[in-house]
């Protein structure tokens, strides 16, 4: 059965009918810079677009994602976010709330309990995860939410040679990561002399059934259990950190065991 994991979580909000054209404004840190009205915080931000009268004004934070709408008119300013959130001793964790102009709450399939990813948290601290980009008539913001910096690169089904030679490459200690995720596949045994000898008929045609590719060559298949998530998450880290496997590579291991490659890569684009 066909499963992708999706973790990064896309979100897309439109700024309707303004002139663009941005302003830079000065770096933030978001955690110690306090701030005492509305207008020390729009000078921290970007003024991004105006309206054609030039009486309507959209700041925006390119970093933060944060926005702000000031009437010249009056002087009036609309903050998406408190501007004086550092002025209330709040820990790191919750004042990234604050900071936030959305947040998801989901539940993964297998767990228990609910995730919250937040935008400030789960996309802003992240590189290039906060996209603005200008429109005919404003700009949009788009927030990717998780860390989407990665796919996981970590195959549902590989072929033992590939699998040992890629495990080769990885510290001895840290190898029953991604070993222990993995159930070998083969119908077959070594007797004495080396040769391969079926286990049982029954367990031969079963495995072929599931996977026959099983009938020409032994396989790894990782395995499916509740809670999986993180320990998939920390295998893949360990490959990216410690070998030389690529995409282009997951996508010739399944070739050989017959995999769709699209259908079968775990996405953390924790690619949940």
């Amino acid at each position: 059965m066909k499963k992708r994991i999706l973790s990064a979580l896309l979100a897309v909000l439109m700024i309707l009918p303004m002139m663009f054209g941005m302003v830079s404004a000065k770096t933030v840190d978001y955690v110690k810079d306090k701030f005492y009205n509305e207008e020390e915080k729009i000078a921290t931000m970007d003024l991004v677009a105006e309206s054609e009268n030039g009486k309507i004004q959209l700041y925006c934070d390119k970093v933060s994602g944060e926005l702000a709408v000031k009437n010249k008119d009056n002087g009036q300013i609309i903050l998406s976010n408190p501007y004086d959130v550092n002025q209330k001793g709040m820990s790191e964790d919750v004042l990234g709330q604050y900071l936030s102009q959305i947040f998801l709450n989901f539940v993964t399939i297998g767990t228990s309990g609910e995730t919250t990813y937040y935008s400030y948290k789960d996309c802003s601290t992240y590189e290039n995860q906060l996209i603005i980009t200008e429109k005919e008539h404003g700009i949009s913001v788009q927030y990717t939410l998780g860390d989407g910096r990665k796919e996981l690169l970590l195959p549902q089904k590989i072929e033992v040679s590939k699998f040992e030679a890629l495990i080769e490459q990885i510290p001895e200690d840290l190898r029953k990561n991604v070993t222990s995720l993995y159930t070998k596949f083969y119908p077959y045994e070594k007797d004495e002399n080396g040769k391969d000898v079926i286990k049982s008929e029954s367990r031969k045609q079963s495995m072929i059934k599931q996977y026959p590719i099983c009938a020409e060559t032994p396989i790894y298949v990782i395995k499916y259990e509740s809670k999986s998530l993180s320990k998939w998450t920390k295998a893949a880290d360990i490959i990216v950190q410690y070998t030389d496997y690529t995409f282009d590579r997951l996508h010739a291991d399944y070739e050989i065991v017959r995999e769709e490659a699209d259908g079968d890569k775990f996405v953390m684009e924790e690619q949940p």
